[in-house]
């Protein structure tokens, strides 16, 4: 075997050994049109007064990063949803609770791969006070589990607690 055969046989051999094959990872975008679509679940307060109680909303994406869409809200014992805050006189909510006014929610995707969010402002039934829902949670298939924090404008302790969804459908 000539010099300059073996040369090239052990070139090729160490291309060989030192070749590992490429691999492709590609994770899954955590833009806001994954969020696309009716969602149903519940709530849970592990910390502060209250039990919980059942979320539904239907999102549309507004740009890459934002979701946004009506939500109702109600919590368990409640004679309805939770109504936006200022809508009517705070005497009455107890006789409007049940029509089913919508809140507002925005999610944002942010580069964490989270979901981060907030409720507008509502009149708690329950405690008679405007109250705050910010949320944070994460997209897993067709369920979003997060942890939530309700702060009321009338200085309660804040609750906080874990929400759960499940997508209906993917339809905005």
């Amino acid at each position: 075997m000539s010099r300059t055969a073996v040369f090239v046989l052990i070139a090729l051999a160490a291309g060989c050994v030192g070749s590992t094959p490429s691999a492709r990872v590609q994770a899954e975008p955590p833009g806001a049109d994954r969020l696309v679509g009716q969602w149903s679940g519940t709530y849970v307060v592990e910390s502060g007064p209250g039990t919980g109680g059942t979320l539904s909303f239907s999102l549309q994406s507004r740009d890459p990063d934002v979701a946004a869409g009506p939500v109702v809200l109600k919590p368990d014992g409640a004679p309805g949803p939770y109504i936006p805050a200022g809508s009517v006189d705070p005497s009455l909510v107890p006789a409007v609770a049940g029509t089913g006014t919508s809140l507002a929610i925005r999610l944002v995707a942010a580069s964490d791969g989270l979901f981060y969010g907030d409720i507008d402002l509502y009149r708690d039934v329950v405690r008679r006070t405007d109250a705050t829902m910010t949320l944070r949670g994460k997209l897993d298939g067709d369920g979003i589990q997060g942890t939530f924090r309700t702060t009321y404008a009338d200085g309660s302790a804040q609750t906080e607690g874990r929400w759960t969804v499940t997508r209906l459908n993917s339809a905005g």
